[in-house]
């Protein structure tokens, strides 16, 4: 393995498959799942790694010698226009990737948006920032899904955010139905979507959006098994020779993040800043760390809970208290807190949509696990 010259513990986007920990099983499954051409909803809560497996298949040997790979982010979006953009940004930068070759096919097929692109002095294809302004989102989006049809090889394409399409307003219904019919037609085509947060505790089981993944093979993602993540941490951390972490260090991240890949990434990361190099990171090292980054970071954290609602504000001290909170409603947990059941439920509603707390089961947390850590250490601190 090749020394890294910063931190091995990724925080943002795909480095490479040596600093990726496991999920070997679920990248099989997965390309065997493509091959059977399945159409796929990944689905897990925030943060336990969708968008870097979905990278971490799309760069497998086996699959970028028979697939054409896209990755959609719609993260951002609004509409289906929004939506059209960005498919159309993916496909500029995908094909760019693949060569002047495809690049060219793929601008003499999609008429709706060669007008639209440009190049910039290192010759590399760009979209004009006007394009929502000059498309019709189901054209462009048809346009783009024909060239697919007639690319050669077979095509994933991944959209990541579709949490999201709930925040269409009335587009909600046409989007879900226009996705459900490119679905089903393009047989070239496989699709994986990537589904987190409330939108997927809700919504698959109702309506039109039932209907859209009866015909999908739902893949849940757990947390990756503690063993294999903790082996993986102790490991990276001696990558460059000169660091170590306690393997009990490793656990208690790995327990203190509830096994949330996205969250584990960022302590370890910033653990590993902050040991010098020839020393170890021990257990109290984690504790320390943890509370130097959410101090570090508290504004938003300050803001969030700041701009609480009083009600709301108590009900989500009582949940960050306790980490994770049953029976909510109950009498116990009503005395505890000095709350009513009536109070408990109207502020659930604003905290759930607002996703400032999360369900599990018959469970209730912060969804952001250092909103919570910032919470535990201001309340001991006395500063909330």
């Amino acid at each position: 393995m090749i020394k890294m010259n910063r931190t091995p513990f990724t925080i943002s986007g795909y480095a490479e498959e040596e600093y990726f920990c496991d999920r070997k099983k679920e990248t099989d499954t997965l390309i065997r799942l493509i091959k059977e051409r399945h159409n796929i909803a990944l689905v897990s809560p925030r943060g336990m790694g969708k968008t870097c497996l979905i990278r971490h298949l799309f760069a497998q040997r086996t699959v970028k010698s028979k697939y054409n790979t896209f990755l959609v982010d719609v993260h951002e979006t609004e509409s289906l226009c929004d939506m059209a953009v960005c498919f159309a940004k993916a496909l500029i930068h995908e094909s760019s990737v693949k060569g002047k070759k495809f690049l060219g096919d793929m601008l003499s097929s999609v008429n709706s948006i060669r007008s639209c692109v440009y190049f910039d002095y290192e010759g590399n294809p760009n979209l004009r920032e006007d394009l929502s302004d000059r498309i019709e989102a189901e054209s462009i989006l048809d346009e783009i899904f024909s060239f697919f049809g007639s690319a050669g090889k077979r095509c994933i394409v991944a959209i990541d955010g579709f949490r999201r399409f709930p925040s269409y307003g009335s587009e909600v219904d046409k989007t879900v139905k226009y996705l459900r019919a490119l679905t089903e037609r393009n047989a070239n085509v496989n699709f994986i979507y990537s589904c987190s947060g409330k939108y997927t505790e809700g919504q698959m089981s109702s309506g039109e959006y039932k209907s859209f993944f009866e015909g999908m093979t739902i893949f849940g993602l757990s947390p990756i098994p503690k063993e294999s993540y903790c082996s993986f941490a102790t490991e990276m951390f001696t990558l460059n020779g000169d660091r170590k972490l306690e393997y009990d260090a490793a656990v208690k991240v790995y327990d203190m993040m509830e096994g949330i890949t996205a969250n584990m990434q960022r302590l370890l990361n910033y653990l590993y800043l902050r040991t010098l190099p020839d020393h170890t990171c021990s257990l109290d090292d984690v504790e320390d760390g943890l509370k130097e980054y959410v101090n570090m970071t508290s504004y938003p954290y300050e803001e969030i809970y700041g701009l609480l609602p009083p009600v709301q504000r108590k009900v989500f001290s009582a949940i960050a208290s306790e980490g994770r909170a049953t029976n909510v409603t109950g009498s116990e947990f009503l005395s505890r807190y000095g709350l009513s059941a009536s109070s408990v439920s109207s502020a659930l509603r604003g905290l759930l949509s607002d996703d400032i707390i999360s369900r599990e089961n018959d469970a209730y947390m912060v969804s952001d696990r250092f909103l919570r850590f910032w919470y535990v250490y201001a309340k001991n601190d006395g500063l909330v």
